[in-house]
């Protein structure tokens, strides 16, 4: 059987300038399938820049050596073909928010006219994000506290941070008791490709940005449409799953849970999602399913009839408290008038949403809405199918563990 060799590195950096990187670490450990040691080291490289380029800020509170400490040692095209090995001689490539890594890999490739170094990769912050339910950056360190990992407290050591990240992998593959392919395959998220010095990663992101933009523009110029198709619908619940608060408003909702029932035809979609924001500030949950919620502010369509609403109530302890749009605005302290005048919703939580689909659910709102600006996202690779563990039981048991203290 063929020994598995899983490589975690990390880079420091001596330069950021103008967002382009100069390396002055790489750190990494390789082990094997039982996260054996098989070798570690940390190359210090010369970032060859001028003393105006060098990031003074990080020298004097992030990097463990002195600057004269990097400047004595070989530039970065000299252990090109050393890294090159390394990177593409493993099995599986890991590291802690590897994409901006991965990027300084490129950064000096490009600056030295050496060949792009191509592979896959992993972010563990994704494995930790996942099953943590999370849509929240952390950091290396505190991923390590939190699994109650002692790790090498020489952070923004390059060959300490590869070292910790290795550690921190070891610690949520013994939690979920499973192994890396295992892990690997409930976490889709957390792949990433450098190839031809394109991150795919970074890449989406950028398209997923622009969209952004363009969407937030269109609405700008004073633009509107009723909540009558799929792409509305689906921006409209993409929207009530990340809403986060915008400000500190009285909490006159405080941990309830309230049910928007929405005339689709009638209501246009731009006040719809400034309810949402205004009622998610209140400090309330908007559910998607009615049994769920606390209070149902209703439409006086046919969907909230007395007898669906009557029969949703025998099967709970608490009735259901059913006021209507009227009465919800005075709650929260607003009219119809003024939210059709409210500002513009940021939809930058839409930049944590982890649907591969979202590009293509969302491409007629272009192609309708915005012909002449439109943005076409049919061109990014599509997602390789990941392997499905197939005991789902199994796999809601591991999940439990997870969670458990």
């Amino acid at each position: 059987m063929k020994k598995m060799k899983y490589l975690f590195f990390d880079l420091e950096f001596a330069s950021s300038m103008g967002g382009v990187h100069s390396i002055c670490e790489f750190g990494y450990v390789v082990v094997d399938q039982n996260f054996q040691i098989l070798e570690k080291n940390n190359l210090i490289i010369n970032p060859n820049i001028s003393n105006a380029e060098w990031d003074y800020r990080a020298l004097r509170t992030l990097l463990t050596r002195k600057k004269n400490k990097y400047e004595y040692r070989a530039t970065f095209d000299k252990f090109y073909s050393l890294i090159a090995k390394i990177i593409q001689d493993a099995d599986i490539v890991l590291g802690h928010s590897l994409d901006g890594d991965a990027k300084a890999l490129n950064d000096d490739c490009i600056r030295y006219n050496l060949p792009s170094i191509d592979f896959d990769f992993y972010d563990i912050m994704y494995f930790y994000r996942d099953f943590k339910n999370s849509n929240h950056r952390i950091s290396l360190s505190n991923i390590l506290e939190e699994l109650e990992v002692e790790g090498n407290p020489n952070f923004h050591d390059a060959g300490a941070d590869a070292e910790n990240t290795m550690q921190a992998v070891k610690a949520i593959l013994n939690k979920l008791e499973m192994s890396l392919e295992d892990l690997i395959s409930l976490s889709p998220s957390s792949k990433n490709r450098n190839e031809n010095f394109i991150i795919s990663g970074i890449e989406k992101s950028n398209k997923r940005n622009q969209w952004i933009w363009e969407f937030q523009d269109f609405f700008k110029n004073g633009k509107d449409v009723a909540i009558d198709g799929k792409w509305q619908e689906y921006l409209l619940t993409t929207f009530i799953q990340t809403c986060e608060k915008s400000t500190s408003s009285k909490q006159v909702l405080d941990n309830k849970s309230i049910y928007l029932s929405i005339n689709k035809e009638k209501m246009k979609l731009r006040p719809i999602l400034s309810l949402v924001q205004l009622t998610v500030d209140a400090g309330a949950k908007i559910v998607l399913n009615k049994k769920e919620c606390d209070i149902l502010v209703k439409n006086n369509s046919a969907d909230d009839s007395e007898l669906d609403i009557e029969k949703l109530n025998k099967e709970r302890t608490k009735p259901i408290e059913i006021i209507n749009y009227d009465d919800f605005y005075k709650l929260l302290g607003i009219s119809s008038s003024i939210l059709k005048q409210s500002p513009l919703v940021n939809f930058d939580c839409l930049w944590n949403v982890k649907d591969s689909k979202m590009f293509r659910r969302l491409q007629p709102a272009f192609n309708i809405l915005n012909p002449s600006r439109s943005i076409v996202f049919n061109d990014l690779p599509k997602k390789k199918k990941i392997k499905q563990i197939k005991d789902n039981l199994d796999l809601n048991i591991k999940k439990k563990k997870w969670n458990q203290p």
